[in-house]
């Protein structure tokens, strides 16, 4: 199975269905996690961490926040967690991270486990077999 999403046919499947589309993957050992939404054919969000150039790195980002994605990516105990191991420089700037919910190309914030966000995210868009 290709881990690299057809973009053009899943564009065109939800503009001839007029329908939402999503990609979602994910790679557990490495924590690779994709996911892709098209809305009546509109790519509104891509996002690609670890996936193809750098493990554990945040490689694509396009489109508008989901409404999913703080609570899946910005847990406050993975906060607390990178701040036991952080100068106060380093700190600071995990703080204002997780306080804009940003999420940046080539950036390794906010690290997290892909299974359990594609879970997260199964569950938010109620995918059958995902329970």
């Amino acid at each position: 199975m290709s881990f690299v999403p057809p973009e053009p046919e899943l564009a065109s499947l939800s503009a001839r269905l007029d329908t939402d589309v999503l990609w979602l993957g994910f790679q557990s050992v490495v924590d690779a996690f994709q996911f892709h939404h098209w809305q009546s054919g509109n790519h509104l969000r891509a996002l690609v961490y670890g996936v193809f150039d750098q493990e554990r790195t945040w490689e694509r980002v396009e489109g508008v926040p989901e409404p999913w994605e703080r609570a899946v990516f910005f847990d406050p105990k993975e906060l607390a967690w990178s701040l036991r191991h952080a100068n106060s420089d380093e700190a600071k700037e995990l703080q204002r991270i997780w306080r804009d919910a940003e999420v940046v190309p080539g950036r390794t914030e906010p690290h997290f486990d892909a299974r359990e966000s594609a879970r997260k995210v199964a569950k938010f868009y109620r995918l059958p077999s995902w329970t």
